[in-house]
């Protein structure tokens, strides 16, 4: 068939086909390779090469369709199975946004729940805020500040939160709670109506224990004066005395007729461990027994020393070395442990004995030059364990604790001669002597006498020496607390025991109404030997630009304008440092104020008669605030001449003589008491007193004020010495100062 053809005229031969694909690239040589296929294959399959192109044509025509079918059935597929899952998403999404919906009514629901919670707990956070505060005003007027400091740095804990809606009554309180004088009432003491001997403070100054009907022992709370807990061992025992073990997580009671050391806990009150030495022997152990760890205690026994172990609940005798021993000691001998707890002084009441002193470990012995024929009370260590002091009836010597050596020997003054109670100050320089009628203090070694005083009465005087040795504290006989380098009284309570700190003192422990004083170390007002800053005064009269003619109204009669009526009252004119006001004080104490900004026409601005019948004595400005001593009416009246208002009327005491503003106008200084001896300082803002001061004796005070810079109230003495008492300057500074 590629050779031949058929034709009407018949069988023809032809030239055999063959395919030209020759190009100018592969792919158009394929290219015509399809076409060229084509025309090879028509007379093959006996059709012509169009018939044949067409079919082709068809052929892929009918493919196109079949794929172009199959492509939208696919997409088709698709598309309905992504309307469905889009419907289905829309569905949920809207579900979701609906959940959202309803969550976030939720939210704001529990928004607006959270912030009335919030406002709620601020609210009732505040009215505990203004609680504490009020609780604080209460304890100050009680005198008790040690509380109210506590509950103001507990109201200040809630500023963070109510912000400083309260700070105004805040720092009101805080100045009265925070200002102490020295020896100033700062707590009161809840006794239950009983009466204390041997009263102690604990090593961390947080409690108080003493003796309490003779076979009783209280612990008290020192940081709020409430009575916690009363121990007894027996109702017949007798105790003697009390003390704390050195971590204050116990106290003993000593019972030396019966020979009991009792020890209980601090924290509960509840019963630990007893030493037992009760072998029908009365006074069987000494009045006094020593701590000489957390956990040991030196107990005094017949003939022997005893170190008991109570947490083991253990004792270990300790014989002394030497030749005497403790055999021909008089029961009960007299100790003393030194300060450090390695060595005793060991004496007797007993005559032909003599002194020593004995380390604990039996290593070393020194016999203390004293006269043998002789017995000695009051056997004791100077704080510093350097030196050692002893009475023996109208006696009292001081040895060298390292070497024996007597370094004073003398007689006491007292008119009557007794076993008089001795004691040293820290450093051993000075001895106090205490008898019935008799207090006095010595130099050391020269013996000289620094002081005395006597009294008649027959009650025992007892006395202590403060931490730092400047202090004697006395009760009984003889009643105070005095320098103990001039004798001169600080305070007349009689005062029992110094704080460790050296900070507090103990009064009247024997009387219904005891209560911890501020010694000058922990007050904020402090006497100094000298003062050389300059002090803020105010004019008392500024002489106007031009001449001011001012309309008095006011008469003070007849009796109080002449003789005698007048004979102590005086009428005066004070004008102040701007030339705006001034005011004219009458005979009778009456003050008339008059506007003066305008010299030519002055206005009667205000007539104040609240010291009425008594001449003003001194009157001050400060801006708009006006401030009036009354002279024989021991009062101020401080004015808001801008408002016209009395602010406050603050008490002096017996007559007010002059007075003063702070250079801020935010404190004043008042002199009072006939002779110039009380000072008092007020808060203008509050009228709350902050200080009252009053003059040492045989002083009087002479001039007062303040710094320039407000930060001390300042009264100066006769003497040359002066009293500054610190003003904090922020709140922020006096809640700091409660943290501390």
């Amino acid at each position: 068939p590629l050779r031949y053809i058929d034709t009407p005229e018949g069988r023809v031969e032809v030239e055999p086909l063959a395919g030209d694909v020759r190009a100018g690239s592969v792919s158009e040589s394929i290219k015509k390779l399809k076409r060229e296929k084509l025309r090879m294959l028509a007379p093959m399959l006996n059709v012509t090469f169009d018939a044949l192109r067409q079919r082709e044509r068809r052929r892929k025509t009918r493919l196109a369709i079949l794929s172009s079918s199959a492509v939208i059935l696919a997409l088709s597929g698709f598309l309905t199975y992504a309307l469905v899952k889009n419907s289905q998403i829309t569905s949920q999404n809207k579900m979701i946004i609906e959940q959202n919906e309803q969550i976030s009514e939720q939210n704001a629901q529990i928004l607006a729940q959270n912030e009335e919670i919030s406002k709620q707990r601020d609210k009732v956070l505040e009215q505990n805020m203004q609680t504490l505060i009020e609780q604080a005003r209460i304890s100050v007027n009680g005198n008790n500040k040690y509380p109210a400091q506590k509950q103001l740095s507990e109201a200040a804990s809630f500023r963070n939160t109510v912000g400083s809606v309260n700070d105004e009554a805040l720092y009101s309180a805080l100045e009265a709670a925070l200002y102490t004088a020295s020896f100033e009432v700062v707590q009161t003491i809840d006794n239950d109506n009983r009466k204390f001997s041997s009263i102690v403070f604990s090593h961390d100054d947080r409690y108080l224990l003493g003796i309490t009907n003779q076979n009783s022992a209280a612990l008290i709370d020192a940081e709020n004066g409430k009575l916690l807990y009363t121990v007894s061992r027996s109702d017949v025992g007798k105790i003697d005395s009390v003390g704390f073990t050195p971590d204050d997580r116990y106290f003993f009671t000593v019972d030396s007729w019966y020979g009991y050391v009792s020890l209980y806990e601090t924290a509960t009150g509840q019963f630990y461990r007893e030493f037992n030495a009760s072998d029908g022997t009365a006074g069987n152990i000494g009045e006094k027994v020593f701590t000489l760890s957390d956990h040991q205690i030196l107990v005094p026994l017949h003939h022997t020393l005893c170190v008991w172990d109570f947490e083991a609940d253990t004792g270990e005798d300790i014989l002394p070395f030497g030749e005497g021993a403790f055999a021909s000691y008089i029961q009960p001998f007299l100790l003393d442990l030194s300060p450090d707890g390695s060595r005793v002084a060991i004496g007797s009441s007993g005559f032909g004995v003599g002194l020593v002193i004995q380390s604990l470990d039996g290593k070393n012995e020194i016999p203390l030059e004293c006269d043998d024929e002789r017995g000695y009370y009051s056997v004791r260590f100077s704080g510093d364990g350097k030196r050692v002091s002893a009475s023996s009836g109208a006696i009292f010597v001081v040895w060298d604790a390292d070497t024996g050596k007597q370094l004073l020997r003398g007689i006491s003054n007292a008119s009557t001669i007794s076993m008089g109670n001795v004691c040293l100050n820290y450093d051993g320089s000075v001895l106090v002597i205490m008898e019935s009628e008799y207090l006095g203090a010595f130099a050391v070694p020269s013996g000289e006498l620094l002081w005395e005083k006597t009294t008649t009465s027959n009650i025992v005087t007892e006395a202590c020496i403060s931490p730092n040795g400047k202090y004697i504290a006395a009760s009984g006989g003889i009643c105070g607390v005095f320098d103990i380098r001039t004798g001169e009284t600080l305070s007349e309570l009689p005062c029992t025991a110094f704080a460790n700190d050296g900070a507090k003192v103990l009064c009247d422990t024997y009387s219904t109404s005891p209560a911890i004083l501020t010694t000058p170390e922990g007050a904020t007002a402090k006497f100094v030997d000298t003062y050389d800053g300059t002090l803020f005064t105010t004019p008392r009269y500024t002489n106007p630009s031009t001449f001011v003619m001012l309309s008095v109204r006011h008469s003070a009669g007849d009796y109080y304008s002449t003789f005698p009526g007048n004979v102590n009252r005086k009428s005066n004119i004070y004008i102040d440092p701007s030339t705006k006001y001034a005011a004219c004080t009458h005979f009778d104490g009456f003050i008339e104020v008059f506007d003066i900004t305008d010299p030519e026409q002055p206005k009667d601005a205000y007539c104040i008669a609240e010291h009425c019948y008594n001449s003003v004595e001194d009157l001050v400005f400060n801006g708009d605030l006006m401030a009036s001593a009354g002279g024989y009416d021991p009062r101020v009246a401080v004015f808001d001449l801008k408002k016209g208002t009395m602010l406050h009327v603050l008490r002096g005491e017996s007559y007010a003589h002059t007075l003063e503003f702070s250079k801020d106008g935010s404190k004043i200084i008042l002199l009072s008491g006939y002779s110039k001896n009380i000072v008092f300082v007020y808060s203008v803002q509050t009228g709350n007193l902050l200080y009252r001061i009053e003059a040492p004796e045989n002083t009087t005070f002479t001039e007062i004020g303040f710094s320039e810079d407000g930060r001390y109230a300042i009264a100066k003495l006769s003497d040359g010495r002066a009293c500054l008492g610190e003003l904090y300057g922020s709140l922020e500074e006096m809640i700091e100062k409660t943290e501390r």
